[in-house]
């Protein structure tokens, strides 16, 4: 339309050029013409004003035609300048921060969101325009254009990155810029604050780490508890055994003192075992109320015994009571491999170790990724997650924190050779060590990782490269102090005898713990699974005073065994015995009272027999022979 119109202006002007020529040659034709053949005598005067009269009209048309051409003209300037103020106003409003350059590099032009990028005032703009347009970044911003950006931007004409800015207020927020040289040189340059955008991706990245973290500690954790189950079911008969070495051999005998130092080796092996049932939070733990300041103190004595003098131990308790329901054995084993670790950490032996505990208190200072409305159970997967606070310290989070629940706060911190992020990710993993080959298995960790979530609690993980290491151990605390009822056992267990049933699939296990139980006087019946230990209960109603059986069996489970022989017999108690179980066994268990108690594999002798004259006694099923 624009091409149409000027072509149609330009006819028009020369036509009246034209018309104006034509109408001057005209009028002279015709003064001529009447002057050759007109009669009539005119004066000179009158021809001249005839001419002038042409001329005059000729020049009316030509001014005519100027004066269109000239309104034209500014017509499409208003255009122009209509044009070019619309687009300012569009780069003015823009998001994105717009800037314009000279050829000699001085700033001519910045948009609102260029100066609210840089936090530059109105009143501050007159100091960047017509100056070096580097002058908005920081001296060291500068050094970084200068060295990475401008030799990619005068050889490819653009560059685009990222890149971070210093605003005037000492905040530096991420920005996503591109520049473009003109071909005068001259050059414009754009910026968008990216901080949100890349806040969000990170947090993205964090959550996928956490998910992927989750997955796999929970897939070492089913295996090690696979492992575990295979492993004490050979270190039962092996215990076994050697027990009944130990009894049957001659006292202070050379071969009497080969099955203790079998037994002190399997001893061993249990705790190894234990290690990894506490990091998959599937061994059976009994819990009770506990003074954490009793495993506290406990520990102090064999720290203060075993670790060398070079060693400060600092301690600070704020009170005489921090009770929690908790496992006094697993509580121990969490500080001796924290405070083992931590002198494994210390160069030359040389450093300090402080342990703190402090009054329950409700927790309200940690990240909002830590908290939660209720105690994360012991079946659930922990939250996990780091935090960079520089680039030698970081944080590391495990667990959840309930709102409102006051926790006994324990820590243990070293002034060793600290963790980097890379290790920190995997401390936890069963068998990862930076230790020599002789000086730790690498579950220590992971064993204190299975305690911390099977009590409910969370861990807060605090280590600087060259400085040392903390770990902050919150554990939900109890307001009352239950005590359980001890019985003498061993002043009755000689007059204690009855039927039990055993229940066992792996042979090798089966008659180990038959002549167990009939050295202790017992009667023993035996049988592989499930479905004939139900038929022989069945057969002989009111013969056994007890059934021993293990859990994970074929066929029928120990569990649903108690379940099916519940129906006719509800009052025969049952003792549980298992190298592994799945992790809601527990809850099981206490939704059958017929299931008196839960031990595990591989089990001593007197730990066997005391729960046997327990219940046996509980249940006072023949008077004559407590007599």
């Amino acid at each position: 339309m624009k091409t149409a119109g000027k072509t149609y202006n330009q006819k028009r002007e020369t036509f009246f050029s034209v018309l104006a020529l034509c109408i001057l040659l005209i009028s002279l034709g015709a003064i001529m013409y009447k002057m050759l053949v007109s009669s009539i005598h005119y004066s000179v005067m009158h021809y001249a004003l005839l001419a002038e009269g042409a001329f005059l009209a000729v020049i009316l048309i030509l001014y005519t035609s100027q004066h269109i051409k000239i309104k034209r003209i500014n017509a499409e300037k208003d255009r122009a300048l209509l044009q070019l103020e619309n687009r300012m106003a569009a780069i003015e409003a823009a998001a994105d921060g717009i800037g314009i350059v000279d050829a000699d590099g001085a700033l001519l032009y910045m948009n609102s969101a260029l100066q609210k990028l840089h936090d530059i005032s109105d009143d501050e703009v007159s100091q960047y325009i017509g100056s070096d347009w580097l002058n908005l970044y920081t001296e060291n911003g500068r050094k970084e254009v200068q060295e990475n950006v401008l030799p990619v931007l005068t050889k490819t004409r653009r560059w685009r990155g990222t890149s971070p800015i210093v605003r005037n207020n000492g905040d530096i927020v991420c920005a996503e810029m591109s520049l473009t040289l003109l071909p005068d040189n001259s050059m414009i340059g754009t910026a968008r604050d990216i901080s949100d955008q890349q806040r969000a991706a990170k947090e993205k990245m964090a959550l996928e780490q956490q998910f992927y973290q989750a997955q796999k500690m929970e897939a070492i954790g089913r295996l090690a508890g696979g492992i575990a189950h295979d492993f004490n079911n050979i270190l039962a008969a092996i215990s076994g055994y050697a027990e009944f070495l130990e009894e049957d051999l001659a006292v202070g005998s050379a071969e009497q003192q080969f099955a203790k130092n079998i037994l002190k080796a399997g001893a061993q092996a249990k705790e190894l075992v234990d290690q990894m049932l506490a990091f998959s939070r599937q061994k059976q733990s009994t819990k009770d109320a506990l003074n954490l300041l009793d495993p506290v103190k406990e520990s102090l004595s064999m720290i203060t015994a075993s670790f060398p003098k070079s060693i400060e131990v600092h301690t600070d308790f704020d009170g005489d009571e921090f009770y929690i329901d908790g496992n006094s054995t697993q509580i121990s084993q969490l500080l001796m491999n924290l405070c083992v670790n931590a002198r494994d950490a210390m160069e030359e032996d040389r450093g300090g170790l402080s342990l703190t505990l402090e009054s329950p208190k409700v927790i309200d200072s940690l990240p909002d990724e830590l908290m939660g409305d209720k105690l994360l159970e012991p079946s659930e997967t922990p939250n996990i997650f780091f935090e960079d606070v520089s680039p030698s310290k970081t944080r590391m989070y495990l667990g959840q924190i309930a709102r409102d629940v006051e926790y006994v706060a324990l820590r243990v911190c070293d002034s060793g050779t600290g963790m980097s992020r890379t290790i920190m990710e995997h401390i936890f993993e069963p068998f990862f060590t930076t230790k020599s080959v002789d000086k730790g298995t690498g579950l220590g960790l992971a064993t204190v990782h299975g305690v911390v979530a099977g009590h409910c609690g969370a861990l807060v993980i605090e280590s600087e490269v060259g400085k040392g290491t903390c770990f902050h151990i919150y554990l939900p605390s109890i307001k009352t102090v239950s005590k359980r009822e001890n019985i003498d056992v061993d002043a009755i267990a000689d007059k204690v005898s009855g039927n039990i049933l055993l229940v066992e699939d792996q042979e090798d296990v089966q008659e180990m713990m038959a002549n167990m139980l009939e050295r202790l006087g017992y009667d023993v019946g035996i049988c592989s699974d499930g479905l004939e230990a139900l038929a022989i209960i069945k057969d002989s109603p009111g013969y056994f005073d007890l059934v021993i059986t293990d859990h994970n069996m074929p066929k029928m489970t120990g569990v649903e065994l108690v379940q099916q022989v519940c129906y006719f017999d509800p009052d025969l108690p049952f003792i549980m015995v298992s190298g592994y179980s799945r992790e809601k066994l527990q809850e099981i268990i206490k939704d059958h009272p017929s299931i008196k108690d839960v031990l595990r594999k591989p089990t001593p002798r007197k730990a066997l027999n005391e729960s046997i004259v327990r219940i046996l006694m509980e249940k006072n099923i023949d008077k004559q022979k407590l007599a």
